[in-house]
């Protein structure tokens, strides 16, 4: 019998798309995954004496899933450089051995092929060997931080092709501990609130696999068919009339969210959007108990700050990036940072 607990996350990034790349590999701690490879088929007897099943072929292979993952150091850094891509919106400087990564909404395509780097994903099932899906993208990502719960990012996967590898040795940063619910403070218009007893973000790449006639059955690269789009939801404290308020009347203001910890090391998130509107807020008395409120709504590009979201990273010594190297300032450890 195979169970979840001895299996393991692999995420690496490609030079090429689909090209794997297992050198250096991180390993992610994991709380499921749903990463799976569906094959289309096609009829070509409509009109053939007979009331059976009728003969088909095999079509485009299609790979896409979701990997949901605590939010330690360097798997949010991952994802989110992965989400976000690596131009001018990147930098990663030491000081004091804090380490800092900066991303802001993207301003074009990776390459002509794919919007974002692509990754070399390695699933391990407990069955001998590992499902490689190469060419993965990560096309949306859920931030959701409730109580009594670590952080958790859903990660949406689309692929070009799978295949069955030889297993990995999965190494693990020692990353003590995620970011959770009890590291997390959220302002709005700049005043620190504690409104919300649950927060989701969702980035949104809007990516759409590209079909060609190209002698295969893999998809022939990734497109963006939309605009990023920054949408956030959660349950709110219904104390007040302020925030309804900023509903009825589509008040546009600033909205963040934190989380930090400081033991052992320094790790923290910081997210930034400061054009935001509420579309939705409903308060409701589901019995005789507390009234909450369900709100939702999205960011928008703030041409002061150039960008709709600004997402920073930090993370101290060896718990996120310093046991990484990086080109520019060298190996710094036995693993590789890319960039």
């Amino acid at each position: 019998m195979s169970t979840g607990a001895v299996g393991h996350i692999g995420i690496n990034k490609e030079q090429s798309w689909g090209v794997a790349n297992t050198t250096s590999m991180y390993f992610a701690a994991g709380m499921s995954e749903s990463i799976a490879t569906d094959i289309d088929r096609y009829e070509y007897k409509e009109i053939h004496a007979s009331i059976t099943e009728q003969d088909d072929l095999r079509g485009l292979h299609n790979v896409q899933g979701t990997l949901v993952l605590p939010m330690f150091p360097q798997t949010t850094w991952h994802v989110i450089k992965g989400l976000m891509m690596t131009q001018s919106n990147y930098q990663v400087t030491a000081v004091d051995s804090l380490w800092t990564a900066i991303y802001t909404s993207p301003n074009g395509a990776y390459s002509a092929i794919t919007p974002r780097p692509a990754h070399t994903i390695e699933i391990y099932r407990d069955v001998t060997s590992s499902h490689q899906y190469t060419g993965s993208i990560f096309t949306r990502a859920d931030i959701k931080v409730e109580v009594n719960q670590p952080a958790i990012m859903g990660v949406n996967i689309l692929g070009k092709q799978s295949n069955i590898a030889s297993k990995s040795v999965p190494y693990y940063s020692n990353d003590l501990k995620p970011l959770a619910f009890d590291t997390c403070s959220i302002s709005i218009s700049g005043v620190g609130v504690d409104l919300l007893e649950s927060f989701t973000l969702s980035i949104d790449n809007n990516m759409i696999a590209i079909t060609a006639l190209n002698n295969s059955n893999l998809i022939a690269g990734v497109a963006q068919s939309d605009t990023q789009t920054i949408r956030f939801n959660g349950v709110v404290d219904f104390a007040n009339l302020t925030e309804y308020n900023k509903f009825v009347n589509q008040t546009e203001q600033s909205f963040s969210f934190s989380m930090k910890q400081i033991a052992p090391n320094i790790s923290q998130i910081i997210v930034d959007m400061p054009r935001v509107l509420y579309t939705k807020f409903e308060p409701k008395m589901a019995n005789r108990g507390r009234i909450m409120a369900e709100m939702e709504g999205f960011a928008k590009y703030h041409a002061g700050s150039a960008t709709a979201i600004r997402i920073t990273v930090y993370s101290q010594n060896d718990y996120g990036f310093l046991i990484l190297g990086h080109p520019v300032y060298g190996i710094l450890g036995s693993r590789t940072l890319w960039g």
